[in-house]
């Protein structure tokens, strides 16, 4: 009778073996996982938007309209966070400059004629590394931060569009490429107010559009606009 107790507890201390190893094995690693990417974690990817106008008259001869939509960028953004103020990253995209010309007296750039309407567009790629400050508490959000940026652009399409209004009514448009007059690689600085996905920025061009030999006046370096982050 002894033996047989002995035999059935062995049993029952078998059965019960597996159980008691399975909840030790899953729960510390389920209660061990710590994401880390996030809009507040270690890493962080996500793509945007941008609208913005020309704020910059430009100097005389080549001066832009201010107030017309003239900035446009789609691109995606990284942030390293490297404490809970600052955090480092870098962002590509796709960056339209469409600058359009006052027609008044005085203009050389790009010629001396006067249209109904004129524009410069530039098509680029964008490369921009940026230093985050953060401010406040803002959990596993972006919450409210300033952005210090350089970027550089190469130009890989471009178009000057004019239009002119005959005294007969007749509508003379043109598009024009193959322009030897700007440079391909320009460079600048960048400031964005964000809070949370909604950010106020300023985009100014430190570099010369023009190349030097051909005397032009410099046209809007300044932009101003609205961004949107779409993740």
């Amino acid at each position: 009778m002894k033996s047989l107790i002995t035999a059935a507890g062995f049993f029952l201390l078998l059965l019960s073996a597996p159980a008691q190893n399975v909840i030790l094995e899953k729960d510390p690693a389920i209660d061990s996982l710590v994401p880390s990417r996030g809009p507040n974690r270690k890493n962080y990817v996500h793509p945007y938007m941008s609208f913005g106008f020309t704020t910059d008259p430009g100097e005389a001869g080549a001066r832009s309209r201010q107030g017309t939509y003239g900035h446009y960028q789609f691109g995606v953004r990284y942030k390293r966070r490297l404490s809970q103020t600052f955090a480092v990253g870098y962002e590509f995209a796709y960056d339209v400059n469409d600058l359009s010309q006052k027609q008044e007296a005085g203009k050389v750039a790009p010629d001396t004629f006067q249209y109904k309407r004129e524009r410069l567009i530039f098509y680029n790629g964008l490369f921009s590394p940026y230093l985050r400050i953060n401010f406040g508490r803002r959990g596993n959000q972006l919450g409210k931060y300033l952005d210090i940026a350089a970027y550089g652009t190469y130009t890989f399409a471009h178009v000057l569009f004019q239009r002119s209004d005959l005294p007969d009514g007749r509508v003379v448009r043109s598009r024009t490429t193959g322009l030897t007059y700007f440079q391909r690689w320009n460079y600048g600085a960048t400031v964005r107010i964000g809070i949370n996905k909604f950010i106020l920025y300023g985009h100014y061009r430190l570099s010369d559009l023009f190349y030097s030999n051909w005397n032009f006046p410099e046209p809007s370096r300044l932009q101003v606009g609205i961004q949107f982050v779409l993740k």
